[in-house]
């Protein structure tokens, strides 16, 4: 089942399904088992970028969305985004059109979601 909705949640949001956290229990835990060996692969790229699904901007922020697969009993299945917004700044700018330069929509897209969490940063 957990295959089938990776290859579903790829075809669907194109998304790589390495990049979608699939949880199939019954606890809401808000916390990704973190690997060191992202960890080491992440060190080189900038924080925004870093376990993203999707990376967009708006006028103020770059955001970062996590989507990620959730099974409960009350709501059955669906998609939440946990999403971190970063202040816009020159430095972030220049990061993220040297990590998008070829992208036909310059500031990207938000991937719906039936439910998200906000994180803020400065």
């Amino acid at each position: 089942m957990e295959q089938f909705m990776k290859r579903f949640l790829e075809a669907m949001l194109h998304a790589k399904p390495e990049d979608i956290a699939s949880f199939f229990d019954d606890d809401m835990e808000d916390d990704c088992d973190e690997d060191e060996e992202q960890d080491e692969r992440d060190a080189d790229m900038p924080e925004f970028l870093e376990r993203a699904t999707n990376v967009y901007r708006t006028k103020f922020y770059i955001v970062r969305q996590q989507i990620m697969y959730r099974r409960d009993s009350l709501l059955g299945a669906y998609l939440c985004s946990r999403d971190t917004f970063y202040c816009r700044t020159p430095e972030r700018d220049r990061q993220y059109e040297a990590a998008f330069p070829h992208n036909e929509e310059k500031n990207g897209k938000r991937i719906p979601a039936l439910m998200y969490i906000r994180k803020y940063i400065d």
